[in-house]
């Protein structure tokens, strides 16, 4: 965003068109994703996984996606994740951390399975173009009213601040509509790629969750004070992803965030079929709403 808003500041002060200017800066974009891949495998430092036993698990359900060619990697961090990374299918690849490589093999197969369904899909792409199509529309936007209004958005400028901040914030909430379905859809899609369906891509984000918590909990136990670690310890209660949270934090992971709630992805897992259907579909928008309010 720091490149994009320099070049647009730059081509501004040298009087250039918002024509070619619109022009430099998707040329500019189509190259980032392009060199993507390879900037990102050097800047985090990955290396392909050669684990023997890791191997066979990961042919099974690249296999089955169709997806022979893409090639896991492995970067060090301290955090359980993992991602898909490239703009098509032909130069994407999927990274684990080498936190997340110490996870039982079953949890592993989930979380590839995941991946490989955003790979299949070119979600990497299509958020890409989503997130570029709502920035556009924004600064149409804001160009139309600039051209129809320009006297009085000249003595309102207070108005148009809290305006552009409106927008700014609300443009997680925009976003998090599509990413939200997409990783649905990837829970969904990726447990039909594996051998237990459902119940092992469910069981896989309870691990994954299990295992994020309990790290969340060493770190936040770094801090305590030694004064307060007795009282700290009557008053803690573990942290759990897994539990149905208060309205308020419900509403913040639906409405804003790129994932739905841990909790909630796991029981859609637990209590529908191994598919991907409409009704699936229908199930997360209605409950993005309804466990949006209070109880």
């Amino acid at each position: 965003m720091g490149a994009y808003a320099a070049l647009l500041t730059l081509f501004t002060l040298l009087g250039i068109g918002p024509i070619a200017t619109t022009a430099v800066i998707i040329l500019f974009w189509i190259f980032n994703l392009w060199i993507s891949d390879r900037v990102l495998k050097i800047a985090l430092d990955m290396r392909k996984i050669d684990d023997p036993d890791l191997l066979p698990i990961i042919e099974k359900v690249f296999s089955r996606a169709g997806l022979s060619h893409v090639d896991i990697y492995v970067t060090e961090s301290a955090e359980y994740n993992g991602f898909a990374i490239g703009a098509n299918i032909g130069r994407s690849l999927v990274a684990l951390t080498s936190e997340t490589l110490k996870l039982p093999h079953e949890a592993i197969e989930g979380i590839l399975a995941h991946e490989a369904i955003h790979v299949k899909k070119r979600d990497v792409l299509i958020g890409q173009l989503l997130r570029f199509a709502l920035i556009g529309l924004v600064f149409a936007g804001v160009f139309l009213i600039h051209e129809a209004f320009p006297n009085w958005l000249e003595h309102n400028q207070i108005f148009v601040f809290l305006g552009l901040w409106l927008l700014i914030f609300l443009l997680p909430a925009f976003q998090s509509l599509f990413t939200q379905w997409m990783e649905v859809r990837a829970d969904h899609l990726g447990a039909t790629l594996l051998d237990g369906g459902n119940a092992q891509m469910a069981n896989s984000l309870t691990i994954l969750c299990e295992y994020q918590d309990r790290a969340l909990e060493k770190s936040v136990g770094y801090h305590i004070d030694f004064k307060n670690e007795q009282e700290a310890n009557k008053k803690d209660k573990k942290i759990s992803s897994l539990e149905r949270d208060s309205w308020f934090f419900r509403f913040l992971e639906f409405q804003f965030m790129p994932h739905p709630p841990m909790y909630w992805r796991v029981h859609a897992l637990q209590t529908t079929e191994t598919e991907w259907s409409i009704r699936k579909i229908k199930l997360w928008w209605c409950s993005r709403f309804r466990e949006s309010l209070p109880n």
